[in-house]
Formats: structure tokens, C-alpha cells, sequence
């Protein structure tokens, strides 16, 4: 890779982590440079503000960790034994790859996402869960409704992405 071609990569890199540039994109398999599966150093590369995991003790599980990413105010990480097991989007200003952001009404949300499967919410009286997920693939992405628009927009491995806060 040449010189100016690396210096372009880092220069697009920054660009993500940096507020007031454009979002980052949520999809099954990560935001931005965000990927499933990554370690926290990693991710932690791509961040102005690091994140620091939450003593064990304090944890409702000690292999798993829900944390706000405050270079990007609305989104929480998970990670389950120092991996990147869920993304958590719960504020507008960012967009799935499906063109849906949270406080999207409930009918044009639900028109982009046809092909999705409907779960229920059992912790919300009312609301629902479309999920899309392509056949063998591990990861998911799901949307949370209740109240007549999108709540929050949940990407990562399919056993994880159904807890119903963070790491429970």
C-alpha cells in the first residue's frame, strides 16, 4: 500500500471517531470500524475517549460488559469476555444499513424491513421486535418498537442481541 494511500485510510479512520463528522452505519456485523467480535483494545483504537471495563464486581455478569461509548452520546457496547458481542443504538442521529434510525415512525420503519422476523418484547407492555438475520450467519440485527416508532437499534451475535437490557 502506498504512502498516500495509508495516510487516506487513517485520515477516513479518524474521521469516523470524531464527532461532527459523518455517523458511523449500524449493521449486523458492526458500526463503522465497530466489528463483532473485535477485542476492547481494538475498539478502543478507534476511540478518542477509551473505554474502561467495569470492575467485575460491580457487574450483573462477570463475563459481560455494558458500556456507553461516549465518543458517540446513545450507543453501548457489550462485550462478553473481553469481545464486541452487541452494539446498542438508542438515540437518533445514526442510521442502519436498512435506511432506519431510532424515532423512525412505526410504519415506515416497518416498510423497509419486509423481510424481517417480529419477536416479542415481553419487557415493554406493547412493544415489538423485528429482527433481520440471513440464514447461517451468526450476527443479527434487530429493531425494538413501542410507543409507534423505533427505540433502539440492537447489531451483534443472535444469542446476544435478545437480552433484553445489555448483558441480562
Amino acid at each position: 500500500m502506498t504512502l498516500t494511500l495509508r495516510c487516506f485510510a487513517v485520515v477516513l479512520m479518524a474521521a469516523w471517531s470524531h464527532p461532527g463528522h459523518a455517523a458511523p452505519v449500524l449493521n449486523a456485523s458492526g458500526f463503522g470500524p465497530f466489528t463483532i467480535g473485535m477485542p476492547l483494545a481494538s475498539a478502543n483504537g478507534h476511540l478518542h475517549t477509551k473505554i474502561v471495563p467495569t470492575p467485575e464486581r460491580l457487574r450483573a455478569n462477570p463475563v459481560c460488559d455494558y458500556v456507553p461509548v461516549r465518543d458517540f452520546p446513545g450507543v453501548a457496547f457489550v462485550f462478553i469476555d473481553g469481545r464486541l458481542a452487541r452494539i446498542d443504538v438508542a438515540r437518533r442521529g445514526y442510521r442502519s444499513m436498512d435506511g432506519v434510525a431510532v424515532g423512525d415512525r412505526q410504519d415506515g420503519a416497518m416498510s423497509r424491513l419486509k423481510d424481517a422476523r417480529r419477536e416479542s418484547l415481553d419487557h415493554v407492555p406493547g412493544g415489538f421486535t423485528l429482527v433481520r438475520e440471513k440464514g447461517a450467519q451468526t450476527n443479527a440485527l434487530a429493531y425494538q418498537f413501542y410507543g409507534g416508532s423505533v427505540k433502539r437499534m440492537i447489531a451483534g451475535d443472535k444469542r446476544v442481541i435478545r437480552y433484553a437490557e445489555g448483558c441480562e
